[in-house]
């Protein structure tokens, strides 16, 4: 899935609210052609809408009462009851919501983060894919993806690593987050943003890892609460570690 798509789509979309407002169907069902009720289309019409749209190089359109949105081969279904009326910025944003949680399976992404993620990401390492994978942006913050990436840039320490350092510590309480982020901060002003940036890259192939070392204060106490073999990956680790 890319911005441009999902953006490209929800803009199309704008255009079809108007040519469906005056069907009367209850909210975001039709009428399939096995004479029930479905919500957006029926299973057996799925298909061929996929194909028609892709044939006509049309991402979006109406089918009923409802505005479609094609992303890759996952059809999103928006009834035009909630968008009519709206403003096209409003529009965009409605439709966009539905088909990143539709096509992510993700209640809590939003279009706004995957936007600011894929804004960013050109100029960055962040890959989308992956971030979506492992869930990790429906705790992203634009705002606050704003200021990891001026970190970033000023640090020399990748997006990557620092997104995944923020969704570990984000369940910390925060004066211990301010203390990792200050050791962190620490070890960057002393000159050894590489050597950090390397050690968070070796650190996160390994699975538990950065859970490891920023729950538990030492090996032993890593060992004695039942970090087990991640115990002893971690431990080597830092001893092969320049910082």
């Amino acid at each position: 899935m890319t911005i441009r798509m999902v953006l490209a789509a929800s803009i199309a979309a704008v255009s079809m609210v108007s040519a469906a407002e005056a069907l009367t169907f209850k909210k975001g069902e039709v009428l399939g052609a096995d004479g029930q009720m479905h919500v957006g289309a029926s299973p057996g019409n799925v298909a061929n809408l996929i194909a028609n749209a892709k044939a006509d190089d049309k991402p979006a359109g109406v089918v009923g009462p409802n505005v479609f949105v094609l992303v890759g081969e996952t059809v999103t279904f928006v009834p035009v009851a909630d968008i009519a009326g709206k403003s096209k910025s409003a529009v965009i944003e409605i439709v966009g919501d539905r088909v990143v949680q539709n096509v992510t399976g993700s209640d809590s992404i939003t279009f706004e983060q995957v936007k600011a993620v894929s804004d960013m990401s050109e100029g960055t390492d962040i890959e989308i894919d992956a971030l979506l994978e492992s869930g990790d942006l429906a705790d992203i913050d634009p705002e606050m993806l704003a200021e990891i990436e001026e970190f970033s840039s000023a640090s020399g320490i990748s997006m990557d690593n620092l997104l995944a350092v923020n969704s570990v510590i984000d369940a910390l309480p925060e004066g211990e987050i301010n203390e990792f982020i200050g050791e962190l901060g620490a070890l960057i002003d002393e000159g050894f943003a590489e050597q950090v940036d390397s050690f968070l890259s070796d650190l996160s192939e390994i699975e538990g890892g950065l859970n490891a070392i920023v729950q538990y204060e030492s090996y032993e106490d890593c060992q004695s609460s039942g970090g087990g073999d991640v115990c002893d990956q971690v431990d080597a680790l830092m001893e092969e570690s320049d910082i």
